[in-house]
């Protein structure tokens, strides 16, 4: 079995699915927080908090088992398969609070993981929108051709007019300007 890195390409896998997943963790947090409330607010009646414990608990972990499982059959071994575990035994051992809110933490970290790439992809398309698609490549003469950037190969020169943006790394050779350097890696 090999263990790899978590895609986060956009629309990579079931993770992406983030209403679903947020509908799984409130549905699931509100019975585990309710068989709390319940234990307080009416503490001669435990198998109503039970079971509302029960249901939640297995509501939050479902996701993470599937994926878990769905994982381990692809032969890849990402956290879900920790966090399944601890989840089970604790359902095994009856703590249904606490498999509840150890999934409840899990999926809500999911969910901002996944949030947070898709702002990360998002910048970086943004970045790469940036990146001029053409440059002005000087020729021996002095002239200027237009040529798609990916065709610039080191030792090209280029002329850079005011408000360009830089297609390709590389050092100022005649004149001065000022640059923005957001997409110069």
């Amino acid at each position: 079995m090999k263990a790899e890195s978590h895609s986060h390409a956009i629309g990579c896998c079931d993770h992406a699915d983030r209403s679903g997943r947020l509908s799984w963790l409130f549905t699931g947090s509100a019975f585990v927080i309710a068989a709390y409330a319940g234990d307080l607010l009416y503490p001669d009646n435990p198998m109503a908090a039970e079971i509302s414990a029960v249901i939640g608990a297995l509501l939050l972990a479902a996701p993470i088992v599937w994926s878990a499982v769905r994982d381990l059959f692809r032969g890849e071994l990402h956290m879900d398969a920790p966090v399944a575990i601890a989840v089970l035994s604790a359902l095994a051992l009856g703590d249904f609070r606490t498999a509840g809110i150890v999934a409840f933490f899990m999926l809500l970290a999911l969910v901002i993981e996944t949030q947070t790439a898709k702002g990360a992809h998002g910048a970086i398309e943004a970045l790469i929108r940036l990146t001029p698609a053409m440059a002005r490549r000087i020729l021996p003469a002095g002239k200027s051709e237009e040529i798609p950037a990916s065709a610039l190969v080191v030792g090209d020169r280029i002329r850079l007019l005011p408000g360009d943006s830089v297609p390709a790394d590389g050092e100022l050779i005649l004149g001065q300007t000022t640059l923005n350097e957001a997409t110069i890696t």
